[in-house]
């Protein structure tokens, strides 16, 4: 929820297992393709079978975890064998086409016809058994979709319509679900089927659907105790989306009330907490940098700074930003503490940045070059540390 976009790259997998893995996957595990996108497509249509895509990139730990623990499983290697051309695309090398696909996250996965169009995707890593499910789920996709072209619209198979779609829904999927809540009595909102709908289709915090979950949340917590929540957690996404993309400070507004309004998912000290990160995202998003500042004190202030990486971007923003003396200087002071708590490069580094903005060159130049040592140390490529000494030494 209200995620920071910041991207720190880790290998979860150790590099030296890359060989003995690679070794295990051409025995047993799914059999990659060996040429190039144009051949797979063409081996596609010579062997009338679809393609599977496992969208990687060298740097994502989850594509490792994938390739080998799931790709190696005997269950989900002969599936994919039997039923698909499979290709790696790695999404740094091939470029045009990662781009061509609409490729923003590792692993994607997707399942295209011999035709190059995409007809199912799913991102992330998962579990075999899901994994095998997820395949199966694509394979029904192209009947599906032409049972529904030619008029199909029984409710029996417009909710098998729906389920299958998932993360794959467009927006006349979503304007079919719209029309499959409306046709539906209230009570009927607890069936199982049903509310697997409402938890893959979203509703608006004041829809029908919406408000008669609020009205009847203690029954749906009682019949889905793991995932009732779900819906409630769902419906603010929505509304931040809304919010985000109209530049809505309106719907800021209602998205924190509609946070005190669910104290059987959301506590409200939690609440409150939620309702301040959202804001500081919302101005952040819309470069609203004298709202964002004191909004950000008042968050770091309040809830503290163990949210690292949060608290390392808002440090970043004040540098680049923010330009009132007072708030920089109470982000150096807990860039100040931090680095005393747990010494790293990236906060030695926004603790010198931020002293050459407020002009105190000298102690900056000091920290910059630890930051410099410390990420030589850790192999770290260090490129930013180096322009601001050049910067500080001019």
């Amino acid at each position: 929820m209200f995620t920071n976009k910041i991207i720190i790259l880790l290998f979860s997998l150790s590099l030296c297992l890359g060989g003995f893995t690679n070794q295990l996957q051409a025995e047993e595990g799914i059999q990659f393709f060996k040429g190039n996108w144009k051949e797979a497509l063409k081996e596609a249509k010579n062997k009338k079978k679809p393609i599977f895509v496992d969208a990687y990139a060298v740097w994502c730990g989850p594509c490792k975890y994938m390739d080998q623990y799931i790709f190696t499983d005997s269950e989900v290697a002969a599936y994919f064998n039997e039923t698909f051309i499979n290709y790696k695309l790695d999404v740094d090398e091939e470029v045009e086409i990662s781009e061509g696909f609409g490729i923003e996250a590792m692993p994607t996965y997707l399942f295209v016809d011999a035709e190059g169009k995409v007809f199912y995707r799913k991102t992330s890593a998962m579990e075999a058994d899901v994994f095998l499910k997820l395949a199966k789920s694509a394979m029904q996709m192209p009947s599906l979709r032409a049972k529904y072209e030619k008029g199909e619209r029984s409710k029996e198979f417009i909710v098998e319509y729906l389920t299958a779609m998932g993360e794959n829904a467009d927006k006349e999927t979503k304007t079919i679900a719209g029309d499959y809540f409306k046709s539906l009595k209230e009570v009927a909102l607890l069936e199982p089927q049903n509310f697997e709908l409402m938890v893959i289709y979203p509703r608006k915090y004041d829809s029908r659907e919406f408000k008669y979950y609020v009205k009847n949340i203690d029954k749906f917590m009682e019949q889905y105790p793991n995932e009732a929540e779900l819906i409630a957690f769902n419906s603010i996404d929505l509304l931040y989306q809304e919010a985000i993309e109209t530049q809505s400070e309106e719907k800021m507004n209602e998205l924190s009330m509609l946070l005190t309004q669910l104290p059987n998912v959301i506590e409200d000290d939690k609440a409150s907490q939620m309702s301040s990160m959202a804001y500081m995202s919302f101005y952040e998003t819309t470069q609203e940098w004298d709202k964002y500042a004191p909004n950000a004190v008042q968050y770091f202030e309040k809830y503290g700074r163990d949210e690292f990486e949060s608290f390392l971007r808002a440090a970043f923003n004040f540098y680049n930003f923010v330009e009132k003396p007072e708030d920089l200087t109470k982000m150096l002071t807990w860039l100040e503490e931090s680095v005393v708590s747990e010494e790293n490069y990236a906060n030695l580094y926004l603790n010198a940045a931020l002293l050459k903005k407020l002009d105190r060159k000298k102690e900056a130049l000091e920290l910059a070059k630890k930051s410099l040592a410390v990420a030589q140390l850790e192999e770290v490529n260090a490129e930013i540390i180096q322009q601001l000494i050049t910067e500080l030494e001019e």
